[in-house]
């Protein structure tokens, strides 16, 4: 990806022998050509959020399969918002189900209701926290009450949002932000100091709530081709910026201007 779009080429440099080394050696030409030089380095990285992994197994252990409730008559299709709070959504869930199920109600949401009574329904569901909407089941299904997970952007998808993110995190004293800084500055002079950052999974606090991230409000400007508005204001040690999406959409900062990058096979 990054020859294609930057035209350099690069050399794996880190082959685990030895700790601390740079991923990547940059030159300006393949290593066919014995003439080429090497302008600089590139070291990989993520942004990632490891509460990310711990809330979706906990969505996946506390309703991943469904659940059964006696008191229930029918079977029923929840669909969660981003953020939905999980523990104890049962206890939370079951009596407004229920409550459907007493008045013969088909599905509702959360939200402005013309009919009083709905209304009044529609603000218990609310309550619930997180619930798109329910829904009844009419066919077979493994339990009575089946929860699903509806991806959302939550927030302004701002490509200086973004970028803004970038920048407060690469700032940070964390070890490795921290080993990046250190990494990308051992190129003894050369021009390019580069830094391929994977945004996987990174920090957009829903408070209260089990899930604590969502990725799609940062990535989204980098798949919609929107560049910021800006220059970056990065570590000194690091000249070139490549942002990537985990699908292969992103930008490149060549120490100049921003250059939107395509989708394409391989890595770095």
């Amino acid at each position: 990806m990054v020859e294609a779009h930057a035209r350099v080429t690069l050399d794996p440099n880190d082959d685990g022998s030895v700790n601390e080394m740079v991923d990547y050696n940059v030159f300006d030409r393949p290593s066919t050509d014995l003439t080429r030089q090497q302008l600089g380095i590139l070291e990989v990285g993520t942004i990632t959020n490891s509460d990310f992994k711990v809330s979706e197994a906990t969505f996946k252990k506390e309703l991943g399969d469904g659940f059964d409730d006696s008191s229930l008559e029918g079977t029923w299709l929840v669909f969660l918002a981003y953020g939905a709070r999980l523990k104890p959504v049962r206890e939370r869930l079951v009596p407004v189900l229920r409550a459907l199920e007493q008045h013969d109600i088909e599905t509702l949401r959360p939200g402005y209701q013309r009919d009083p009574h709905l209304q009044q329904l529609a603000l218990q569901l609310a309550e619930v926290g997180g619930v798109i909407s329910v829904e009844r089941h009419r066919d077979p299904c493994p339990a009575q009450v089946l929860c699903s997970f509806q991806w959302s952007t939550v927030g302004p998808t701002d490509p200086l949002v973004t970028l803004e993110m970038v920048e407060e995190w690469l700032a940070r004293s964390d070890k490795d932000q921290k080993g990046i800084r250190r990494k990308v500055g051992l190129r003894d002079g050369q021009p390019y100091g580069g830094l391929f950052l994977r945004i996987e999974k990174v920090p957009s606090p829903v408070v209260g709530t089990a899930f604590s991230n969502d990725y799609q409000h940062y990535t989204e400007p980098l798949r919609a081709r929107q560049l910021p508005p800006r220059e970056p204001t990065l570590p000194a040690e690091i000249t070139h910026l490549w942002l990537m999406a985990e699908d292969g959409f992103g930008w490149y900062w060549d120490s100049v201007r921003w250059h939107v990058v395509e989708h394409s096979e391989g890595g770095a």
